[in-house]
C-alpha cells in the first residue's frame, strides 16, 4: 500500500537566470517594453546610472543629444539630431509607467548606493553591492585618458561601465548582458567598442555554432515573453557574455556585509593601486540574438 497521499502537489523552485539590461537598449523606443516583459522570465536588472537618468528626466527632455552615445575616443555623434525627439518620447513613456506603478510593479532590480536603496531578488546574496561596487571602481581606475578627445567622459561611459560591473557581479547568478544589436555595416554593438576602447576587455563575436545553445535559450525565452514579434519587425539584440576571472574570486556568502573585503584574501595583485587587476584577462563574447 503507498504511503504517498492520492494527490500529491510538488513545487520546484529554479533560480532564473540575471540579465542585464544596457542602457542604450533601455532608452530605445522598444526599451520599456522590453523591460515589463523581461521581467517577467527573467531576474532583469537596470544599472544605476539609468535610474540617475529616469530620476532626471526633466533635465534629458530638454537636453535629449546628452543621451545620443558619441563613438569612443571621438566626439562623434552617431545618432542623427532627429533621434532627440524619440529619446524625448522614451523618457515620457518612462516617467508614466513609473507614475502608474510602483518601482517594484516594474519587475525590475537594481543596486543602489546601499542595500536599502537597492531592490534585490529573494535570495541573493548582500555581497552583491560590494563586488559592483569595486569591479565598477576598478574599471574606472582603468581608463584615466579614455576621453581624452573630448571635454568631459560622457554619460554612456558610465553606464557601460555599470553594465559590465553588474554583469559580472552576478556572474554567481549566470548574468549575461542584453543590449542593441549592430545594424547594416556596424561591425558590433556599441556596447562592444566601450568596452574595447575604453575598459580595454576584448570582445569577440561567436558564430552560429559556438552560440547555439545561448541563442536557443535566449529565443525561447523572447517566445515565452512574447516578444519574437519586435525581431520580425526589425529590432536588433545582441547579447553579451563576460569571462572575469577576478570576479569568480570574489566571495558570494551571506556571512556579513562588513567582512567584505577586509578578511577576504585577494590575490596580492589586486590591491591597492593595482586594483584594476580585478579585470586582468577578461573577456567578452557576443553574439546576435534571433531567428
Amino acid at each position: 500500500m503507498s504511503i504517498l497521499p492520492s494527490s500529491l502537489a510538488l513545487t520546484v523552485h529554479t533560480r532564473r537566470r540575471a540579465c542585464v539590461l544596457d542602457t542604450q537598449l533601455a532608452l530605445s523606443p522598444y526599451g520599456l517594453l522590453l523591460a515589463r516583459r523581461l521581467g517577467e522570465v527573467l531576474d532583469l536588472w537596470l544599472v544605476r546610472e539609468l535610474w540617475q537618468i529616469l530620476d532626471s528626466t526633466y533635465y534629458y527632455r530638454s537636453n535629449p543629444s546628452q543621451l545620443i552615445p558619441p563613438i569612443p575616443g571621438t566626439a562623434t555623434i552617431t545618432a542623427p539630431s532627429g533621434n532627440c525627439q524619440t529619446i524625448g518620447t522614451v523618457l515620457a513613456q518612462w516617467d508614466l509607467a513609473r507614475a502608474a506603478t510602483d518601482l517594484a510593479g516594474l519587475k525590475v532590480y537594481w543596486v543602489g548606493d546601499a542595500l536599502n536603496e537597492s531592490l534585490l531578488p529573494a535570495g541573493t546574496d548582500t555581497h552583491l553591492i560590494s563586488r559592483f561596487e569595486t569591479l565598477a571602481a576598478a574599471l574606472e581606475s582603468a581608463v584615466p585618458n579614455a576621453f581624452q578627445n573630448d571635454e568631459q567622459p560622457h554619460l554612456f561611459s558610465d553606464c557601460s561601465r555599470d553594465t559590465a560591473a553588474l554583469a559580472a557581479a552576478l556572474i554567481p547568478y549566470k548574468g549575461f548582458i542584453l543590449t542593441s544589436g549592430s545594424k547594416g555595416d556596424e561591425p558590433e554593438p556599441l556596447l562592444c567598442t566601450y568596452l574595447k576602447e575604453h575598459f580595454h576587455i576584448s570582445c569577440v563575436k561567436l558564430g552560429r555554432k559556438q552560440s547555439r545553445l545561448e541563442r536557443d535559450f535566449l529565443n525561447s525565452i523572447l517566445a515565452e515573453a512574447a516578444l519574437s514579434e519586435l525581431l520580425w519587425a526589425g529590432l536588433k539584440l545582441a547579447a553579451l557574455h563576460l569571462v572575469v576571472p577576478g570576479a569568480v574570486m570574489m566571495p558570494v556568502n551571506d556571512k556579513s556585509e562588513e567582512t567584505f573585503p577586509h578578511d577576504f584574501d585577494l590575490p596580492a595583485e589586486a590591491t591597492g593601486e593595482h586594483e584594476q587587476q580585478w579585470w586582468k584577462d577578461a573577456r567578452c563574447f557576443w553574439y546576435p540574438v534571433g531567428p
